[in-house]
């Protein structure tokens, strides 16, 4: 096997495995296990894998479980290079496409671990989106540009507790 893997332990030799298989990956491909890509929702393990584009992946710690996630409501995203961030149960990120005119949006997305728990928590326009961080029960994360102000916003989770706070730098 070529590239990182994802391990499982219960701190012991005998309880040490590798938790992946990438099933329907071919090789060779990028998987990303950074921590900032790693979140346990569920019962479930969510993480990144990169091919084709970074797509959303979850698995109960064994490699029989890894899967992709599919037929999420509205599809499933693209998973932009942004932190995962906690808000409960569940995991906050950015979610990365290109628009009908060319131009890169990213949104952010909330899930459970699984496709039908995995949503867009709000359409906003075409900008980037970084530092998504957890706080007292709300995630909060950058609007940023390169001609123009940064913003920051916060989340609750749902569209209406997702709103830009204050005025850009």
């Amino acid at each position: 096997d070529t590239g990182e893997q994802l391990w499982s332990s219960d701190g012991t030799a005998a309880g040490t495995r590798r938790a992946t298989a990438l099933r329907g990956v071919s090789t060779p491909c990028e998987p990303r296990f950074r921590a900032q890509h790693l979140a346990w929702v569920g019962g479930r393990l969510l993480f990144t894998v990169f091919q084709n584009g970074p797509k959303l992946w979850t698995t109960r710690g064994d490699w029989h479980s890894a899967a992709p996630l599919k037929a999420c409501p509205g599809g499933c995203p693209a998973v932009a290079d942004a932190s995962f961030a906690p808000l409960g149960n569940r995991v906050v990120f950015a979610s990365r496409e290109t628009t009908p005119d060319g131009n890169t949006a990213m949104d952010p997305w909330i899930s459970d671990g699984t496709a039908a728990g995995t949503r867009r928590i709000r359409d906003l326009e075409p900008m980037w989106l970084r530092a998504f961080t957890a706080a007292n029960g709300l995630v909060f994360f950058e609007e940023f540009h390169d001609y123009a102000d940064d913003f920051l916003w916060v989340t609750d989770g749902t569209a209406g507790g997702t709103v830009r706070l204050g005025v850009g730098r």
